[in-house]
């Protein structure tokens, strides 16, 4: 946001001047007029409020850009109204000083407004405390409104239980995460160990207790290795069976013999030192490097051992991402965190977050605010839901402030009509004085002249006095008419100047026909043809003008524009994703 004190001062001077300039009145405010109108542009105002204090103004233009930038359920309405009629009361009486505005006042009320549209009547209890809370914070505010400081800290204490809440519920979801990504782990360490086992093992003969332990409990303590990350142990055993392979081979040629009578020392030493994998009986293991040791003093001996070939060992087939619509290979666009609305025509609306893609079914996981997951859906059937607007994505962009932004652009743009008007006044006027004074001194000149002359000289002067009232006429008309253009003008000059401060993400509401209007965004600025493409929530080019189309419609009040303030950084990102990041 901009400078808050000079932002302030700025303010406090427009509404001191809209006040020098307009006429006052006593008569009584109709707030539910004001805030029930299809629009409320200046006009509007002037007519369901004539003489009224433009700080009214700015207020209703506050708590109308909030109320139609929350996408609240609809059971919370009553509640909302309630908060909307204190804030206007709040926003009137602080509107010369910078409380409405301050960066912690302004902070929670984004995050106030954020925790109420993210609630939903499915949460159960927890939701009815939260709407408990919710009214609780209403009792105080409607007590409270002289006090603007009780206000804002009864809105802090509210926040900070719901940021509680959520944060539990961020813990929650990661949980959710990384049980995903643990099946996804534990295939992982299947399939690599029946690949290793199959590459090592394969085709070699063994004895058969021996060939039935590595794979009843070998091959479990193998992947308990992987999955906890123990690669010394994966590395001993994967050297110990190669080793044991070699040792039980039959038909030995002379220098495999040499080799066997080198190593085999070393071979049962390493296996009786080895510790007893935690995934093994310590019985059955120590059974085991008996059966080890046994096997190969016989060989060291030269007798024949009954060995049986070890059989590849089959490999389960994972789980696979079954494409079971269409368009499930297609982007899905989501973001960890991104909130949505579902519609249901049995449970109503389902408010929830973005949680992740699922690694091993390939669907797309959703969480609500107290971190329960609430849905799971293939990419082709949520594709369809937002298709059929059976699911919505939520505007992440901060409903006050961007309010706050909208309010002030439209008061300072009054503010220079307004200006720009008084001050033709003042010119015509002063050009009214001075003709006026050139017809006192030019009516004394000809009486002067009159008096003098003869008749056929007054009859000429007479003429002459004509033909220089037509040219005064004239004049004056031609004054006008330059002063009506230089306006027209200067208005036009300014419409220009607030577009080209226009950059891409910049909001608009456009007319889609009297009264209805819809919200959009500037998503390009072709600086060649001098165009400007603006696009709806769902990335739906809605509007394409050039520059002095553009200009003149802003200068018509059928086009508003504004800036729109940043939405909030997910804390459930942060979290998921922080503690996967984080050192183990």
């Amino acid at each position: 946001m901009e400078d808050t004190h000079a932002c302030s001062a700025a303010i406090g001077g427009v509404l001191k001047d809209l006040r020098r300039w307009t006429q006052k009145s006593n008569a009584a405010i109709d707030e539910k007029a004001l805030l029930a109108s299809s629009r409320l542009a200046v006009e509007d105002f002037q007519r369901l409020a004539p003489g009224a204090d433009p700080a009214w103004l700015l207020a209703a233009w506050v708590v109308r850009g909030t109320r139609d930038n929350l996408q609240g359920d609809a059971m919370l309405a009553p509640r909302v109204e309630n908060l909307l009629h204190c804030l206007l009361h709040l926003v009137f009486h602080h509107a010369d000083d910078d409380l409405w505005q301050q960066p912690q006042w302004v902070d929670v009320w984004d995050t106030l407004l954020f925790h109420w549209q993210s609630w939903y009547p499915g949460l159960g209890s927890a939701g009815d405390k939260f709407l408990a809370r919710c009214d609780e914070l209403l009792q105080q505010l409607e007590a409270n409104l002289g006090n603007a400081a009780a206000c804002q800290t009864a809105i802090g204490q509210f926040n900070q239980q719901a940021d509680r809440e959520l944060d539990r519920a961020a813990r929650l979801a990661g949980r959710i995460n990384e049980l995903e990504q643990g099946q996804l782990k534990v295939q992982q360490a299947a399939h690599q160990v029946e690949t290793s086992l199959n590459q090592w093992m394969a085709g070699c003969s063994l004895p058969d207790a021996i060939y039935q332990y590595i794979h009843q409990s070998i091959g479990p303590a193998l992947r308990y290795f992987l999955i906890n990350e123990q690669h010394k142990q994966w590395d001993f055993w994967a050297e110990m069976l190669q080793q044991l392979c070699r040792a039980f081979e039959p038909n030995k040629t002379l220098e495999a013999q040499t080799m066997l009578h080198r190593t085999a020392p070393q071979l049962t030493a390493s296996l009786s030192a080895a510790e007893t994998p935690a995934t093994c009986d310590p019985e059955a293991y120590n059974q085991f490097v008996s059966d080890v040791v046994l096997g190969i003093d016989a060989l060291l001996l030269g007798n024949t051992l009954d060995t049986v070939i070890a059989p590849p060992i089959a490999q389960k087939r994972e789980p696979l991402k079954v494409r079971g619509h269409r368009r499930d290979g297609e982007p899905h666009q989501l973001e960890c965190g991104d909130w949505l609305i579902f519609h249901s025509p049995l449970e109503g609306q389902l408010r929830c977050q973005y949680l992740l893609q699922s690694p091993v079914s390939g669907e797309l996981m959703f969480v609500n605010r107290q971190g329960h997951k609430v849905m799971q859906l293939s990419v082709g059937k949520f594709l369809e839901a937002l298709d059929r607007r059976d699911a919505q994505p939520m505007v992440n962009i901060r409903v006050y402030s961007t309010a706050v932004n909208k309010a002030t652009s439209r008061l300072r743009y009054y503010h220079g009509d307004i200006k720009a008007e008084c001050e033709l006044q003042e010119v015509l006027a002063q050009q009214k004085r001075e003709r006026e004074e050139q017809v006192r001194i030019e009516s004394e000149r000809i009486l002067a002249a009159r008096r003098q002359a003869d008749a056929l000289a007054r009859q000429q002067a007479l003429a002459a006095e004509q033909a220089r009232h037509e040219a005064l006429k004239r004049s004056r008309e031609a004054a006008e008419r330059q002063a009506r253009e230089a306006l027209q003008e200067q208005r036009r000059q300014s419409a220009l100047a607030q577009i080209d401060k226009l950059q891409v993400g910049a909001f608009a509401d456009i007319p889609l026909g009297e009264p209805e209007r819809e919200r959009c965004h500037l998503g390009m600025i072709m600086p060649s043809t001098q165009k400007y493409l603006f696009y709806d929530k769902f990335q739906r080019k809605v509007a394409e003008w050039r520059r002095d189309e553009l200009a003149q419609l802003l200068m018509e009040g059928r086009v508003e524009l504004y800036d729109a303030a940043p939405g909030f950084e997910s804390r459930l990102e942060q979290i998921v994703f922080g503690q996967r990041r984080s050192p183990v």
